[in-house]
């Protein structure tokens, strides 16, 4: 194993120069980092993309609630003009859990654990030329082998951007892939609420029955809101933290706002730094009067709502709170002109009704030595001997 992240100075991982006049650094220090920021957003707003997630506000609040001041391994290259051209959010870190990744270290996107974003990739300007960016980005990580023991990226919906950074890394990395791992289910939403209706008919009847029971009960028909003060996201951040970890409690496994005490802080942020007309962090509410039914905290995309984070009053389970929460956003969505609802990474079954779409999502796993490789499959051999026992 090489020696420790920890006793590295920030400044021994040299920079680099290709013949096109690109410039690759290793920033380490969070100061560092902090600097960057109107650089970095005029980066992200020459991109192309639309992802929140890979905004200098966003990671620097998920820094500020997360992450320790030495493990930051922020990968920048500039051009010959000394222009952002590009970025890695990356940072080091050990695992939580296995018997030997525990004992290593994983260089990761800025936010795989807590996992909070459905999407990460390197961000590279357009216009930039992207082999050689990703190149200069390879050899940076190649140097600084002596840091890292697995690079783990996950979730990048650019298959082909993880396979060309592999390709530079075949060198200098040990037994290298990129493989899938779960998706992005979203619904392409029509263009009216009346096209909805003849589309998904089922669905339009179950809201039927579940409007019919809310009647029956003597309520009025459910109102969604969105949270926008700071004290009433702090109440009600607090409430959706009891019900989701209840929820995972009763599924024997603990919620993430238990795992990351500072949850709820993350979240806090993002709302309040992303206030405005139109938020980019949206905290919805379902109510029946004072009564509230479920939560949804989500990210409002360019083209679509992305449901994020989801909780829900147990006690009103009769009437499905979930249901009628996500049935309200994808309506509500139609009506703001949006072209996508986006359900979250993963495939569970109650998303099977509005799904017509997803977007698959590419892990690039590499090792920086054998050794480290080795102990990493020790671990699948022993949770795979864990699971067969537990079976029988």
């Amino acid at each position: 194993m090489h020696g420790s992240v920890l006793e590295l100075s920030p400044g021994v991982i040299p920079r680099n120069e290709d013949a096109a006049g690109y410039r690759g650094r290793v920033i380490r220090r969070f100061s560092r980092f902090l600097e960057l920021a109107e650089e970095w957003n005029d980066l992200v707003a020459h991109s192309g993309e639309v992802m929140i997630t890979i905004e200098h506000g966003w990671l620097h609040a998920w820094l500020k609630n997360f992450s320790g001041s030495d493990d930051l391994f922020v990968v920048t290259v500039r051009n010959a003009k000394g222009e952002l051209a590009a970025a890695a959010p990356f940072r080091i870190r050990r695992a939580p859990s296995g018997l030997n990744r525990r004992l290593l270290r994983h260089l990761q996107f800025i936010g795989t654990e807590p996992c909070l974003y459905d999407e990460m990739k390197i961000i590279i300007r357009q216009g930039e030329d992207e082999g050689r960016i990703l190149r200069l980005v390879a050899e940076q990580l190649g140097k600084s082998r002596h840091c890292w023991d697995v690079l783990d990226l996950r979730y990048v919906p650019d298959r082909s951007q993880s396979e060309a950074l592999l390709y530079h890394l075949r060198s200098t990395t040990f037994r290298g892939e990129v493989i899938p791992t779960m998706s992005c289910p979203f619904m392409n939403l029509p263009e009216s609420l009346a096209v909805y209706e003849k589309l998904y008919p089922s669905n339009m009847k179950k809201l039927r029955q579940q409007l019919k029971l809310v009647a029956k009960a003597g309520y009025e028909p459910p109102v969604m809101e969105m949270i926008r003060s700071p004290l009433e996201i702090s109440y009600h951040l607090e409430i959706m933290a009891q019900w989701h970890s209840a929820y995972w409690e009763e599924r024997g496994s603990r919620s993430n706002f238990e795992r990351f005490p500072r949850l709820r802080n993350f979240y806090s942020d993002l709302l309040i730094l992303y206030a405005g007309e139109r938020p980019k962090v949206r905290f919805f509410v379902l109510k029946l009067k004072d009564d509230v039914l479920a939560y949804d905290i989500g990210l409002q995309r360019i083209n679509g709502y992305l449901g994020h984070l989801g909780a829900y009053n147990r006690e009103f389970s009769r009437f499905s709170p979930g249901f009628l929460l996500d049935e309200m956003l994808l309506q509500y969505g139609i009506t703001q002109g949006d072209r996508c609802y986006y359900l979250g990474r993963g495939n569970e079954p109650h998303k099977a009704r509005w799904q017509n779409d997803e977007q698959p999502l590419w892990n690039l796993l590499a090792f920086s030595s054998p050794l480290a490789w080795q102990m990493w499959r020790m671990d699948d051999r022993v949770r795979d001997i864990r699971n067969k026992l537990l079976r029988r």
